[in-house]
């Protein structure tokens, strides 16, 4: 099982024009862990302007054939099974 959360990153949240971003982090053995994309020998950071963007995103790299299930900000997400 897989398991995904959509976190809210603000910048500068003293002042008036804050930055706000939304990134996926996915749970590791030792904690969660920001997903990047790889791009040849570097890692970019894959960040989202709003949560819905960040979902759209996150259902189509990541959730393929199987069920996700929804806990407000948290995903799992299980491939189906075919054995018997």
């Amino acid at each position: 099982m897989l398991k995904f959360r959509i976190v809210q990153l603000c910048h500068d949240s003293h002042s008036n024009d804050r930055k706000i971003e939304w990134v996926i982090e996915e749970k590791k053995f030792w904690g969660w862990r920001q997903i990047y994309r790889n791009e040849g020998p570097k890692h970019v950071e894959v960040t989202h302007s709003s949560y819905d963007e960040a979902e759209q995103y996150l259902f189509k790299h990541y959730t393929g054939h199987g069920i996700c299930k929804r806990y407000g900000s948290y995903y799992t997400f299980e491939y189906y099974s075919y054995s018997y």
